[in-house]
């Protein structure tokens, strides 16, 4: 019988060279490293996001995010980001940056948690 071959999964996600984030397309990627600059950005990131997550209206074109009403993480319609949605149907869960996203049970919504700081 031939020896079996580990098959590692390929990464579908764009890193950020300038911080954690990652991203399902180059495009993305380069969006953000456009606003963030091209040197180490991660605090500017982290700042400008709890300003987004506090309902700071500068989201410019972001996903909307809402608060859970059981107060463990934000939730969006799974609708909102098809591409995001198709991955974790893939993976079960996908982490990128500081969150993890999940899908909620009915798959009709993406919940993301803070897994780092």
């Amino acid at each position: 019988m031939p020896e079996a071959i580990e098959v590692l999964p390929m990464n579908p996600f764009e890193k950020c060279p300038y911080c954690e984030c990652t991203f399902l397309t180059k495009p993305d990627r380069e969006k953000h490293i456009d606003k963030f600059g091209r040197e180490q950005h991660e605090e500017t990131f982290k700042r400008f996001h709890r300003k987004i997550d506090a309902g700071n209206e500068e989201e410019s074109g972001q996903i909307v995010w809402s608060k859970s009403k059981y107060g463990n993480g934000e939730i969006t319609i799974a609708e909102n980001d098809t591409r995001l949605t198709r991955s974790i149907e893939q993976q079960g869960e996908v982490r990128m940056g500081m969150y993890r996203y999940t899908l909620s049970n009915d798959k009709k919504w993406i919940i993301r948690k803070i897994v780092s700081e």
